[in-house]
């Protein structure tokens, strides 16, 4: 979804995805709650770094009570912009980057004022939880 505010998206079973399985851009107010998004990505050849739940440029959002879990990289991303979200009581395991060791439980990259807590995270092929900063130049 693009440009939407004050959605719901509860209790799916996502699975099995050419690309990510849930895809934020530029929206806000949304809640992405209880759902189960596994294998994303699983079925492309043309996308080898597909995210379980992917927020780009989204703010004031929550994302809570998910599993994410063996999607082709990170279970969930919040990036560049997406700022003031709530990433709480999530479960990420066993994501994998079918291509390098890229594939964390959860990673922020250029957002800022987020709150991560309350997760778990294990058995990825990258890392538990990365949190990284663009630089400006």
């Amino acid at each position: 979804m693009s440009t939407k505010s004050y959605i719901v998206i509860d209790g799916f079973n996502i699975t099995q995805t050419g690309t990510k399985g849930i895809y934020a851009d530029s929206s806000s107010y949304l809640t992405i709650s209880n759902n189960h998004v596994t294998y994303a990505g699983a079925t492309s050849t043309t996308h080898p770094y597909e995210q379980g739940i992917y927020l780009k440029s989204t703010t004031h959002s929550t994302i809570t009570g998910n599993t994410t879990d063996h999607n082709t990289c990170i279970g969930i991303r919040l990036l560049i912009n997406s700022n003031y979200n709530m990433v709480s009581n999530n479960l990420s395991f066993s994501n994998f980057s079918i291509v390098e060791s890229d594939a964390a439980g959860i990673e922020t990259t250029g957002s800022s004022y987020n709150t991560i807590i309350n997760n778990v995270t294990y058995s990825n092929e990258d890392s538990g939880i990365n949190i990284y900063v663009i630089p400006t130049h």
